[in-house]
Order: structure tokens, then C-alpha cells, then sequence
């Protein structure tokens, strides 16, 4: 899950995918 919108509150795509 490459989407830094989304994700920005997480800490970087490899802990979303972790």
C-alpha cells in the first residue's frame, strides 16, 4: 500500500504492510 495520502499518519508503507 504505497499511498503517503492515506497513510500518512502512518510511519512508513513497510509498517502498513507489516
Amino acid at each position: 500500500m504505497n499511498n503517503p495520502i492515506g497513510n500518512g499518519l502512518q510511519k512508513s508503507d513497510k509498517d502498513v504492510n507489516a
